[in-house]
């Protein structure tokens, strides 16, 4: 028996129990009553005779009702006592490793999980089989009635000797249920097999009845001696019986042994009818699938891009599990062929709005059409007639037709006006938006099918056809509807790797295409306007190929692929079986640098997705985090190679950094997305469920879900040493390679293509001893990092350092406890020397560690570093005894987790100047914002100034060193800082007051340059202004900025200008000007120049168009920074003006849209929040549709339930309701709402409403196939 979900085991066990009692009570009477019977006198007949005479005479005495008599305390009891058992049983099968490689478990296993399921019962049953047992024997007795029902008895019970009269019999109970319960699902296992022929699956309900039957026989035959003498216990009068040990000197004295086995014959006839329900219900509510797709042909027959309307039909070619299958159950939800009625559109006539109910009714559905558990939205008949025809792993075909009608998920039109303001109203695109494809044609959506493929696609001749497969033939047909003139052309797709139907893609529109100059087989499709921009963004993809190629040791395994370029994706790409598709937004030109980076970071993936997302699979969403980590673990190694070992090191510190921030502030990073369906509470800041069922999620949530797999990953990497690393993905590579010549179907020949930490542990234990369990526990399976608060002192007598770690913030949200290894890096005078210490499982762990040097007194002359070069350090400031220049705490990054540590200021110092390591330098620079003094000042500066350091350290440190700065106004009378270093770096050495021509050939300077004046615009005066001198030497660089003579674009650097110009205003500078206007009406000069500067160039913009139209984005943002300041009056309108996407760029309406949601969250005007909600409803840009709701949960309009603002009304809760249940089949924009909702309302009934409403009801839609 393989694990399944707990929660299905629990609901399914739970309804076998329901089948147990209904089949089982009537005979049990009939045991207890012979059981317990009173002894008779000598010369007297007893009063039952046997089996059949005591249920002759209780249907006489009694009617057929006495049969059942006490069974709704059982009923009551067994429901969910049996979930409790079945749920007791998985519990006890995930607590071991499977023995076999298919995820089996060997029969002593499932003995053992059978144990723990007694155990789990005994609460519930123990007071039940108490209260059934003595209603049993009074209806028996001719005695007055002492109970009136099954309330009645345990209220009496418990005036009588409280909750230990009620719980009389646990021990009995336990020793009766924990090893029968072990021979209860040993034998049913072991029967199964028998049955199945070793398998254990596809039995039909015949073949389980048999095993469930007997299961019960077996269970009673080791629980039935037990039994005796708990039910004479149980039912004796309060102190008869001391011990259970009494009732069996009692029971041997009487009857000898045969009196362990009274009622021997009711409890074994009885036995197996009950439990053969009992099973036969459990298997029917957690049966798998019963076939296994093979091979599937998606056939799209005609396509209507003027009425958006899709015409199709699927072919499946089904392997049967056994060999008699009466339903086939596929995932499908948006054709219109089929009514689905999706239980999560919200009917008007309730009015019920909390999200608990939202969220309960979406969690069922999802349940019951999760393909990993079977089940689905399109369920099959197969007729009778057919049903004799279908033979156990003999192939059967499936066809299926199918239309859709303006697909909004899985597959969707897209407009091309999108692209440019020039395009064609009229033409559109069709492509797959998100991994969703039983949304656009009737498939098994679960990553654990996978199976080959043939897509035939049929379009007009001028249009072109993406899809995933290698393309094999096109060929000319006739048009579908015959008042069609145009030529059609049928594109034959062929995908020999099997893969799953969620990473089947597909692209059609009137493309040009571009193969790459090195490797044929890549190839681009995109508009024709955007040629120039695609070569030089993806001229370099064929080294990606060559590098994934030669660290896998393996050939790409598709044919070839392709990558489309298209407007309005959500995501930047979207990676499907041999082809990706990326948003139109990352092409650039060879002149634009900013751009570049983060494009080649996507595109890299987007190819290592193909090896670990699409060829390997996830086994399913609990191990989405595998298959993650491992593309981007790849990503980052290429970028290594591409950028360098501090860029590749910087990722991986912001990653940590991001992770750890989120952690904080929302919680609940959990990577086992499995664990998320339980984490739903109020107490949660945000709701967060699995990306699984699509219900909620906090904007960015899933981006930190990748980034934290990254980082674990990158530990399991540093635990095995890369060596091993590369040898187990070239395994799991040359495994899954191996698939593509099996042609016949066999159980698991093709799970080499899907990844679960179990296989991957399990081939790992080929390799290497390293125990990666650890990794997985601390950061997999539980949310939160680790966060260390250290301080230390030096002891100069025994010349040691005692440091204290404390983890004191381990109730607080985002952070846990850490027990385990951890590595402390002292640089001493005499060199840097490691440390591998141990965390306990307390919350301060004290450490003393002896130092290798002596103090400064001994100082040689120069000090040698980690990297083993030797450098002069000035050690004027630290103390003579000491010998410790600084302290690092997880130097390598081993662990996910915060540090707070307290060290004097001098060793930060030291550390950022000296130390090479850039993780080291950033964390020193971040602390030295906390210091300010002529030292700190003075270490920035030479930071700034140093070539040799890493650009983001740098440019960190002029952001410091400006913060540092307005701490120290009323300390320190020098010149003001920043404006030096730009001079001295950037102007000319002749006249420093003159700008260079711009040179951005060295990108790290170029970047340093850009960030330095928005740094600069921080520095404040003792007024908390920005000092004229700055502002003048700000609009000088953007008056004087010449970039005739630069080979690339100064877009971004531009933009930074105003973004400069932007920082530098502050609140105090409204304050004085509020003051001014009262005597008069003119703003003081630098104000009046940097609105001037503004304005002229946001016009400019329209004459002459940047990249992206980034300047206006700029420009747009300074102009809502100077209108909060009241420096220009307040006017939504001018934003309005860029909103429209017909005459503007969409990251240009982004900002807007922006900018109108913040304006709304200060204004409160409810039609400003309607004129946005419209836009939400109607935009043609579902980018911008997102990015509106996004903002409004950035700036919520109003604070949780708030009474004072007039926007949150009734009105508001349907309207925002409705749009939920409208954006249905488009999960990314729902789960946003759902999550504006969220921020609004809570997870309760919004306090504006009045009334509560009837559930929704989950349906699916049933199909009967023909004779």
């Amino acid at each position: 028996m393989a694990n399944k979900d707990p929660i299905k085991e629990f609901i399914a066990g739970g309804f076998g129990g329901s089948c147990l009692v209904l089949v089982g009570h009537p005979l049990d009477t009939i045991k207890v009553r012979l059981q317990t019977m009173p002894k008779p006198e000598p010369g007297k007949a007893p009063i039952y005779t046997g089996t059949l005479d005591c249920a002759k005479k209780t249907v006489v005495n009694e009617g057929f009702r006495g049969l059942y008599k006490g069974m709704a305390a059982p009923l009551i009891g067994v429901t969910p006592m049996y979930a409790v058992c079945f749920l007791g049983f998985g519990v006890g099968k995930s607590l071991q490793k499977p023995a076999f490689a298919n995820g089996e478990y060997s029969l002593t296993q499932i003995f053992y999980a059978g144990l723990l399921s007694g155990v789990f019962t005994t609460a519930i049953m123990a007071p039940g089989e108490r209260i059934k047992c003595l209603l049993q024997i009074q209806s028996a007795s001719n005695s007055e009635k002492k109970y009136n029902g099954t309330l009645d008895c345990a209220k009496k019970l418990y005036r009588e000797g409280g909750i230990r009269s009620i719980y009389k019999g646990t021990a009995a109970t336990l020793l009766r249920d924990v090893p029968a319960s072990g021979v209860y699902f040993a034998t049913y296992d072991w029967f199964k097999k028998q049955l199945s022929d070793g398998t254990g699956t596809g039995l039909s309900p015949l073949k389980t009845v048999l095993a469930g039957g007997m299961a019960g026989i077996f269970n009673w035959i080791v629980a039935l001696p037990v039994d005796v003498a708990k039910s004479r216990f149980q039912t004796a009068a309060e102190g008869t019986y001391k011990s259970l040990l009494d009732v069996y000197v009692e029971l041997i004295k009487a009857d000898g042994v045969r009196a362990f086995y009274k009622g021997f014959t009711p409890v074994i006839i009885r036995a197996f009818p009950a439990n053969a329900a009992c099973f036969l219900g459990y298997e029917v509510l957690s049966q798998s699938r019963n076939v296994v797709v093979w091979h599937q042909i998606l056939s799209i027959a005609h396509i209507d891009f003027t009425k958006k309307t899709i015409y199709g039909y699927t072919e499946l070619t089904l392997i049967p599990l056994n060999d008699e299958i009466n339903l086939i159950n596929l995932n499908c939800k948006q054709c219109t062929s089929f009514e689905y009625c999706d239980p999560l559109i919200m009917k008007p006539e309730e009015n019920r709005r909390d999200l608990q109910y939202f969220i309960s009714n979406e969690e069922i559905a999802a349940v019951c059409v999760d393909p990993d558990e079977g089940n689905g939205e399109l369920i099959i008949t197969v007729p009778d007639s057919l049903k004799n025809q279908i033979k156990k792993e003999e192939p059967l075909m499936l066809a299926v037709e199918f239309s859709l009608e303006n697909p909004q998920g899985g597959l969707r039109f897209i407009p091309t006006n999108l692209l440019s303001l020039s395009s064609s109203e009229n033409d559109v695109y069709l492509c797959t938006i998100d991994h969703n494809a039983n949304y656009w044609f009737p498939c098994v959506s679960s990553y654990n099918e996978p199976c080959t493929w043939k897509i035939e696609v049929t379009v007009e001749e001028d249009y072109s056809v993406v899809s995933s497969g290698n393309l094999i033939e096109v060929e000319t047909v006739p048009a579908l509807f015959m008042e069609s003139n145009s030529l059609f052309k049928k594109h034959h797709f062929y995908l020999q790797v099997p893969t799953c139907a969620s990473n089947i893609g597909l692209a059609i529109g009137r493309f040009d295409n571009m193969n790459n100059e090195t490797i044929n087989e890549i190839s681009v499709f995109y508009d024709h306007k955007f040629k120039d921009l695609v070569k030089n963004t993806t001229g370099f993809l064929n080294e990606i190929f060559e590098f994934l190629e030669e660290t896998f040791s393996i050939t790409f395994p598709y044919g070839s692929y392709k990558q489309v370029y298209i407007p309005d994706i959500l995501d930047e790409c979207l990676s499907f079986a041999s082809m990706s598709i990326l948003n139109i937004n990352l092409l650039h030109s060879e002149t634009i640098i900013d751009q570049a980076f983060d494009t080649k970071k996507i595109l890299v993936n987007s190819v290592a997705q193909q090896f670990f997302g699409t060829f390997i699979s996830m086994f399913n969403w609990n191990e989405y985090w595998l298959v993650s980590g491992l593309s981007q673990f790849f990503t980052g190694l290429y970028l290594k190679k591409l950028l360098g070992n501090n860029e590749y090191k910087h990722l991986i510190y912001q990653d940590l950094k991001d992770v750890c921030k989120f952690e904080k502030e929302q919680g609940n990073v959990v990577l086992d997305l499995n664990y998320n369906l339980t984490s739903v509470k109020e107490t949660v800041n945000k709701a967060q469920l699995s990306s699984r069922y699509h219900l909620m999620g906090v904007p960015g949530f899933y981006k930190m879900v990748d980034k934290k797999s990254h980082l674990v990953i990158r530990l399991i990497d540093e635990c095995l040493s890369r060596e091993i690393m590369i040898q187990l993905i070239n395994k799991l590579l040359s495994n899954a390679l191996n698939v593509l010549g099996i042609n016949e179907y066999s159980p698991g020949c093709r799970n080499s293509l899907f990844l679960s930490i179990d296989s991957f542990s399990e081939l790992l234990a080929t390799f290497s001893s390293k125990d990666i369990k650890p990794i997985v526990e601390n950061w997999v399976y539980k949310p939160g990092v680790a966060r260390f608060n250290s301080s230390f002192t030096f002891n100069r007598k025994k010349n040691t350092i005692e440091l204290e770690i404390k983890q004191d913030m381990v109730n607080q949200k985002g952070y846990r406890k850490y027990v385990g290894p951890i590595t402390i890096v002292f640089q001493e005078i005499d060199g840097p020397f490691t440390h591998n210490l141990t965390i306990e499982d307390n919350l301060t762990s004290k450490f003393d560690i002896a130092c290798h040097s002596k103090g400064k007194k001994n100082k040689k002359k120069k000090i040698p570093l980690i990297t083993g070069e030797e450098i002069d350090i000035d050690t004027s400031h630290i103390d003579t005894d000491s010998p410790i220049l600084w302290i690092r705490i997880d130097p390598d990054l081993k662990l996910l987790r915060e540090i707070k540590f307290d060290q004097p200021d001098f060793h930060w110092q030291n550390e950022a100047k000296y130390e090479k390591e850039i993780c080291a330098q950033l964390d020193s620079v971040e602390m030295l914002f906390k210091f300010p003094s002529q030292q700190t000042r003075n270490a920035l500066i030479s930071i700034i100034e140093n070539n040799e350091i890493f650009y983001r350290v740098r440019i960190k440190a002029a952001y410091a060193l400006a913060e540092v700065s307005n701490k120290m106004i009323h300390s320190y009378n020098g010149p003001l800082p920043l404006i030096p270093t730009f001079k001295k770096l950037f102007m000319s050495a002749t006249g420093q007051n003159l700008v260079n021509l711009n040179n951005f050939s060295d990108l790290q300077m170029y970047f340093l340059q850009k960030n330095i004046p928005i740094a600069m615009g921080n520095l404040r005066n003792s007024h908390n202004i920005c000092p004229s001198e700055v502002i003048k030497f700000l609009l000088d660089l953007i008056k004087y900025n010449e970039n005739s003579r630069n080979n690339f674009s100064d877009s971004y650097y531009r933009a930074a200008l105003i973004d400069s110009i932007s920082s530098a205003l502050s609140s105090s500078i409204a304050m004085i000007h509020n003051d001014l206007a009262s005597k008069s009406a003119s703003l003081s000069n630098d104000m009046r120049l940097i609105i001037e500067e503004i304005v002229l160039r946001i016009n400019l913009e329209k004459i002459l168009p940047t990249y992206r139209y980034i300047i206006t984005c700029s420009c747009l943002k300074a102009l809502r920074k100077l209108q909060k300041l009241a420096l220009i009056p307040e006017n939504v309108n001018i934003f309005k003006e860029y909103i429209d996407y017909k005459s503007n760029y969409e990251g240009v309406r982004l900002v807007a849209f922006e900018i109108i949601a913040e304006f709304l969250s200060v204004k409160n005007e409810p039609s400003l929040f309607e004129y946005l909600l419209d836009y939400v409803e109607n935009d043609p840009s579902f980018l911008v549709r997102q990015h509106i709701v996004q903002s409004l949960c950035k700036y919520p309009p109003f604070k949780l339930n708030s009474d004072e603002s007039c926007l949150n009304n009734e009105n508001l809760v349907n309207r925002l309701w409705d749009l939920m249940g409208t954006f249905c089949y488009n999960n990314s924009l729902r789960s946003s709402i759902t999550e504006l909702y969220h921020t609004l309302f809570g997870m309760n009934k919004p306090k504006c409403l009045k009334h509560t409403a009837k559930q929704t009801m989950v349906s699916n839609f049933e199909v009967k196939l023909e004779d």
